[in-house]
C-alpha cells in the first residue's frame, strides 16, 4: 500500500488536479511566496480538493462560458481579458470550463492574508464576499499582478523587499474591492527611529532585506511601516533601499579596486547585470562606464 503525499505548496495541489498537465509556467516570488501558475487549458471539469489558499485567477482571453459553484449554487459565468475570478480557500468547488481558456493564477496562502489583515487592525472574515460570486476588474489590480508576475518571471531580482510589498498591496485591494475599509493613519517616523532604521538598512545592503524584518526594527507591521515610510521619506521601502545600494555602489566603484560582479554583490544587487539594468535607468550609464568616467 501506497502513502499518499501531502502537499506542501499550491503547486502540488495543482498538478494533482486535472489541470496540472497544462501548466506553461511556474514562478514565485516573495519571502512568503506568491505562487504564479500560467496555464492554457481545453474545456475542462475541475473539483479541486480543498487546500489553504486563495486562487486569485486573471484571464489572459476573452473565455468561453463557466459553470462554477464554489458551495452557493451553480452559476454560469463569462470572463473578458483581464477580469479576475478568486477562489475561496479551504472549499469544495466545481468549475466547469466549456472552451479552451488561458488564465494566471495567484496563489494567497490564507494564512498569511489573515495575518496580513490581523496587523493591519482590520476585520477578516475568511472570505471577500460578493467577489467568490462574480467576475470583477480592477485596473489597479491589474497593475499589481502584471508587476508581480514580471518579477517572479525573472526570477526575484528585486528580492524580496519588492515581493513583499506587491502581496500587502495585492492584499488591501482586494479588501476594498470586497467592500473593507483599511484604518487611515497619517503619522511620520520619529527622527530617532527613522536614524535607527537607516543605520540598519546601510550596515545590511548586501543582504536580501525583508519588509518584515525593517517594519520589526520600529515596532511597526509591515502594512504601517510601509505606509509610514513613504510619507516620511516620499518613496517607498524598495526605492529608498535602491537608493542607498545605487549610493554605495557608486562609492566603491569610485575609491574600490573590486570588480563589478563583487560590488554588486557587496551592494545587495542581484547580480551583476542586474546592477548594470539599475545603473542605465537610474543614471544613464553602465556602471563600468562610470568608473571610468569618475577616475578620469
Amino acid at each position: 500500500m501506497t502513502n499518499a503525499v501531502t502537499p506542501h505548496n499550491y503547486y502540488d495541489y495543482y498538478t494533482r488536479s486535472p489541470a496540472g498537465p497544462y501548466i506553461r509556467e511556474y514562478r514565485c516570488a516573495g519571502r512568503e511566496p506568491i505562487e504564479v501558475i500560467e496555464s492554457h487549458q481545453p474545456a475542462i471539469e475541475l473539483t479541486p480538493e480543498k487546500h489553504p489558499y486563495f486562487a486569485l485567477v486573471q484571464f489572459l482571453d476573452a473565455s468561453n462560458p463557466f459553470d462554477i459553484d464554489f458551495g452557493d449554487g451553480l452559476s454560469e459565468r463569462t470572463f473578458k481579458i483581464a477580469d479576475f475570478d478568486i477562489i475561496p480557500a479551504y472549499t469544495n468547488c466545481l468549475i466547469r470550463a466549456q472552451g479552451p481558456h488561458k488564465i494566471r493564477t495567484f496563489a494567497l496562502d490564507a494564512k498569511v492574508l489573515g495575518d496580513t489583515y490581523s496587523s493591519c487592525g482590520v476585520d477578516f472574515a475568511g472570505d471577500f464576499g460578493a467577489l467568490h460570486t462574480r467576475p470583477f476588474h480592477s485596473l489597479e489590480l491589474e497593475r499589481l499582478c502584471r508587476i508581480t508576475w514580471r518579477e517572479a518571471k525573472a526570477g526575484s531580482p528585486l528580492g524580496s523587499l519588492y515581493a513583499d510589498a506587491a502581496l500587502l498591496q495585492i492584499a488591501a485591494k482586494l479588501y476594498r474591492l470586497a467592500g473593507g475599509q483599511v484604518k487611515a493613519d497619517t503619522g511620520i517616523m520619529a527622527p530617532e527611529l527613522f536614524r535607527r532604521l537607516e543605520a540598519l538598512i546601510d550596515a545590511r545592503l548586501g543582504d536580501d532585506l525583508m519588509l518584515a524584518d525593517l517594519a520589526s526594527e520600529v515596532d511597526l507591521s509591515a502594512y504601517h511601516f510601509s505606509r509610514m515610510f513613504k510619507r516620511t521619506t516620499g518613496m517607498s521601502p524598495h526605492q529608498f533601499v535602491l537608493d542607498r545600494r545605487i549610493a554605495k555602489a557608486r562609492d566603491m566603484l569610485r575609491n574600490s579596486g573590486e570588480s563589478l560582479a563583487e560590488i554588486a554583490a557587496d551592494c545587495g544587487f542581484a547580480s551583476q547585470s542586474h546592477m548594470t539594468d539599475v545603473f542605465r535607468a537610474k543614471l544613464g550609464v553602465t556602471p563600468g562606464r562610470y568608473r571610468k568616467e569618475v577616475r578620469s
